[in-house]
């Protein structure tokens, strides 16, 4: 169940970070490059939640850092 919750928030974070993602050229668009950088951004941050659910799942408060 643990897992099913941090994964939703992770969902969440990287689909507020797309919809306020930076717009480096200013042109109003997304490029291929923005869009990469926030999937980027995204899996880093289902890879923190799943690894903080996994120590967490063992007994611990350790996510290896």
């Amino acid at each position: 169940m643990r897992r099913v919750v941090g994964l939703g928030l992770a969902a969440v974070l990287v689909f507020a970070g797309a919809g306020c993602g930076d717009d480096e050229d200013g042109d109003g668009g997304v490029t291929d490059e923005e869009i990469q950088d926030i999937e980027d951004t995204g899996d880093d941050i289902q890879q923190e939640v799943e690894e903080e659910v996994d120590a967490q799942d063992e007994g611990t408060n350790e996510d290896g850092e």
